[in-house]
């Protein structure tokens, strides 16, 4: 007869990952600004979503393009502050006393240790980010900016993203707190279908359009003037390549190729700086 503590489902074999190598990938070193890196990888995903009846037949799909929308804008944000951090001499003396674990110094073989800073910090709420901007960047976000009221919409797009991830798309209290839902007795799940797609979907794209636009201008304001004040750092002869770094982390080649954006060329937005600014 069997044993009464095996009685209530089958027993387990002793499972376990045979390759760790299988679940990897290597990706290719091909620079994109990270704002296009964004814009492709979250195209891939609508893209994916746009079979309406594949995603009302299979209810777990949703979630999962959900949540990949998030993370793709989780990593957008990692990367810019990591990429201004490289840059800017500002944000390099804000972080200069920042600590990065000694696991991250040994993994981060292409040197690039300014990830480390961000390793255990989520950006899957608004104050966080707002925090690390002012933390790391020396950059406040106004109440009365687009910014600040996107990220609050970014942030409600998290909480949700809290119950796919971590119970199964059942909403727990302090998730329904944060999102104003009054108290039910029943059970409430999250519902993620093509309409909710699409919108967290423009959520976070108009969210990282203007983070992006929101760090290009501070750099471009810190490159015309704070940068100029730093004697040790500042060499006249490379205000250019100086700025080309700028151009290159911000300046997406998907919206320049299909907007009239493309009507300023860097030599140009330079000139424009330096008006506004009233540089020589």
């Amino acid at each position: 007869m069997i044993n009464w503590k095996e009685c209530v489902n089958k027993s387990a074999g002793n499972e376990r990952v045979e390759d760790i190598q299988s679940y990897l990938t290597i990706d290719m070193p091909v620079y994109k600004a990270p704002i296009d890196e964004f814009y492709v990888e979250v195209k891939k995903i609508v893209m994916y979503s746009s079979n309406i009846q594949m995603l009302e037949e299979n209810e777990f799909l949703g979630p999962l393009l959900y949540v990949g929308i998030i993370s793709k804008t989780e990593n957008y944000i990692r990367e810019i502050l990591t990429e201004c951090i490289k840059i800017c001499p500002i944000c390099k003396r804000e972080t200069a006393n920042r600590s990065v674990s000694f696991g991250s110094m040994m993994w981060q073989r292409s040197g690039e240790f300014e990830k480390g800073i961000f390793e255990n910090i989520s950006f899957s709420d608004s104050s966080a980010i707002k925090k690390e901007l002012k933390n790391s960047l020396k950059v406040d976000i106004n109440k009365n900016e687009l910014l600040s009221e996107l990220l609050d919409e970014f942030d409600k797009l998290c909480q949700m993203r809290h119950a796919i991830v971590h119970s199964s798309r059942v909403l727990a209290g302090k998730n329904a707190i944060q999102l104003n839902i009054p108290p039910s007795i029943d059970k409430l799940s999250i519902r993620v279908g093509y309409a909710q797609l699409q919108e967290c979907a423009s959520i976070c794209t108009a969210c990282v359009m203007t983070f992006n636009l929101k760090l290009f201008e501070v750099m471009g304001h810190r490159w015309a003037i704070d940068w100029r004040r730093l004697t040790d750092f500042w060499d006249e002869e490379k205000e250019d390549e100086y700025f080309s770094k700028i151009w290159d982390i911000f300046s997406s080649v998907i919206d320049r190729n299909e907007a009239d954006l493309a009507e300023m060329t860097k030599a140009e937005c330079i000139n424009a700086i330096k008006i506004e600014y009233q540089l020589d």
